[in-house]
């Protein structure tokens, strides 16, 4: 199974929460990122993904919600406990594929903070619980060398479920004349 992610809009669930996507609160440009129940009729849970590098695992999450201006899922400092919000800096998130018995799930990793990286956490299944970043907790890193020259990536397994993602490709979505790129 190839679970590449195209550039394009997404929904994104977390594993342990199924119900639950990433959603800009309110679709407002600077709120913070919530799970929030899915709700078909909501952009605010629609991300456009960039891919930002050849090897499709880092990226940048634009919110599809006209009312966010162009907000991307960012966090101004980057420590544990950080709370995501929308912002128009963009971050730069990396996807750490989980090795297992479903494939397609990923950790979402903030950019290197000292000695450690942070990823995507749902504390709990109450919809407007913030994501916040945490160190990932996960019983084997391994890494690989991947591409043509061998830049190597972090594959995970056993990682808490509240730290693991999903991708939901929602196709073409219909924009409005202010969101016209």
């Amino acid at each position: 199974m190839n679970c590449s992610l195209a550039n394009g809009p997404y929904k994104i669930f977390n594993v342990k929460y199924s119900g639950q996507d990433a959603d800009l609160y309110g679709g407002q440009p600077t709120a913070n990122i919530v799970g929030y129940y899915t709700n078909s009729d909501s952009m605010n849970m629609v991300w456009n993904l960039t891919n930002v590098d050849i090897l499709m695992t880092q990226i940048t999450l634009r919110d599809e919600a006209p009312s966010a201006n162009g907000s991307y899922a960012s966090v101004d400092n980057i420590y544990s406990g950080a709370v995501l919000q929308g912002s128009l800096n963009n971050t730069i998130w990396t996807l750490a594929p989980i090795m297992g018995q479903n494939p397609c799930q990923y950790l979402i990793l903030a950019p290197p903070n000292g000695m450690s990286q942070l990823g995507w956490t749902l504390p709990n299944g109450n919809n407007g619980t913030s994501i916040t970043l945490e160190k990932p907790n996960c019983s084997v890193n391994t890494s690989l060398p991947i591409g043509d020259n061998g830049t190597p990536i972090t594959i995970q397994s056993g990682c808490n479920a509240n730290q693991t993602w999903t991708f939901k490709s929602v196709g073409n979505m219909a924009r409005g004349i202010n969101d016209l790129d």
